[in-house]
């Protein structure tokens, strides 16, 4: 599994999702919220003319300069120095197989702090002051919780933490005069979260019960043959 994207996907569609229907487009539907990788394409979210020709390529960019619009970054991810703890240690019976017979063992997760930037835009500031309401109210101590799904047997939901200063800096692109202006605000949250093991790190260690049988059963082997062993044929 993706472990950054388990968390990127949460925060667009279980967060953001939230925002989306606060501000409707002209065709009624909720706001789009765009992932975007990189600089180069948070530029392109600015507005630009939309090209005439009908093309896949052309449809795309044209709904993404559309109006209004949430565009979500992840800036970096890093490990949290203050929530390490010691390698050697394991998560112990964290799950069973199917058979219940063993139980999943597992390395400790990975604390990690994850920095993303959400970028608000439109042209009217009163669908501005929407979403600008509901990120106060969401932040008003600072933290807002959410869920996320990490998989559907071991580990399964988990509350992850987002952190802002509760405030949305004013980003706008506005020239004298301009008869359309583009509103922007920006914000940045802090995610400190962790990267949980996948599938391939668990381990899955025989129970205290099976040991016992074991060795028992080695016993009366051993048992066995010793008799066996003493028989004159």
């Amino acid at each position: 599994m993706d472990r950054l994207q388990i968390i990127d996907n949460a925060i667009k569609d279980q967060f953001l999702g939230r925002y989306a229907p606060l501000v409707k487009r002209p065709d009624g539907n909720d706001s789009k919220v765009w992932w975007v990788g990189s600089r180069r394409d948070f530029a392109s979210l600015y507005a630009q003319p939309v090209p005439d020709e009908d093309t896949p390529q052309n449809k795309e960019k044209s709904e993404r300069l559309k109006m209004p619009r949430i565009a979500i970054q992840r800036l970096d991810a890093r490990p949290d120095v203050n929530r390490q703890r010691p390698t050697t240690l394991q998560l112990r019976s964290i799950g069973r197989t199917d058979d219940d017979k063993r139980v999943y063992s597992s390395p400790l997760p990975i604390p990690v702090n994850m920095e993303y930037q959400i970028d608000f835009w439109t042209r009217r500031i009163s669908e501005m002051n929407r979403w600008e309401i509901q990120w106060l109210t969401d932040f008003q101590q600072q933290v807002y919780y959410t869920k996320v799904r990490i998989d559907d047997y071991l580990f399964q939901d988990k509350y992850l933490g987002l952190l802002a200063d509760a405030a949305l800096e004013d980003n706008s692109d506005l020239e004298p005069g301009e008869d359309r202006p583009l509103y922007r605000k920006t914000a940045r949250l802090t995610a400190p979260t962790w990267l949980f093991p996948t599938a391939d790190d668990i381990e899955s260690c025989p129970t205290v019960r099976e040991l016992y049988l074991d060795l028992y059963e080695l016993d009366v082997a051993s048992g066995i043959e010793t008799y066996l062993g003493r028989i004159d044929p």
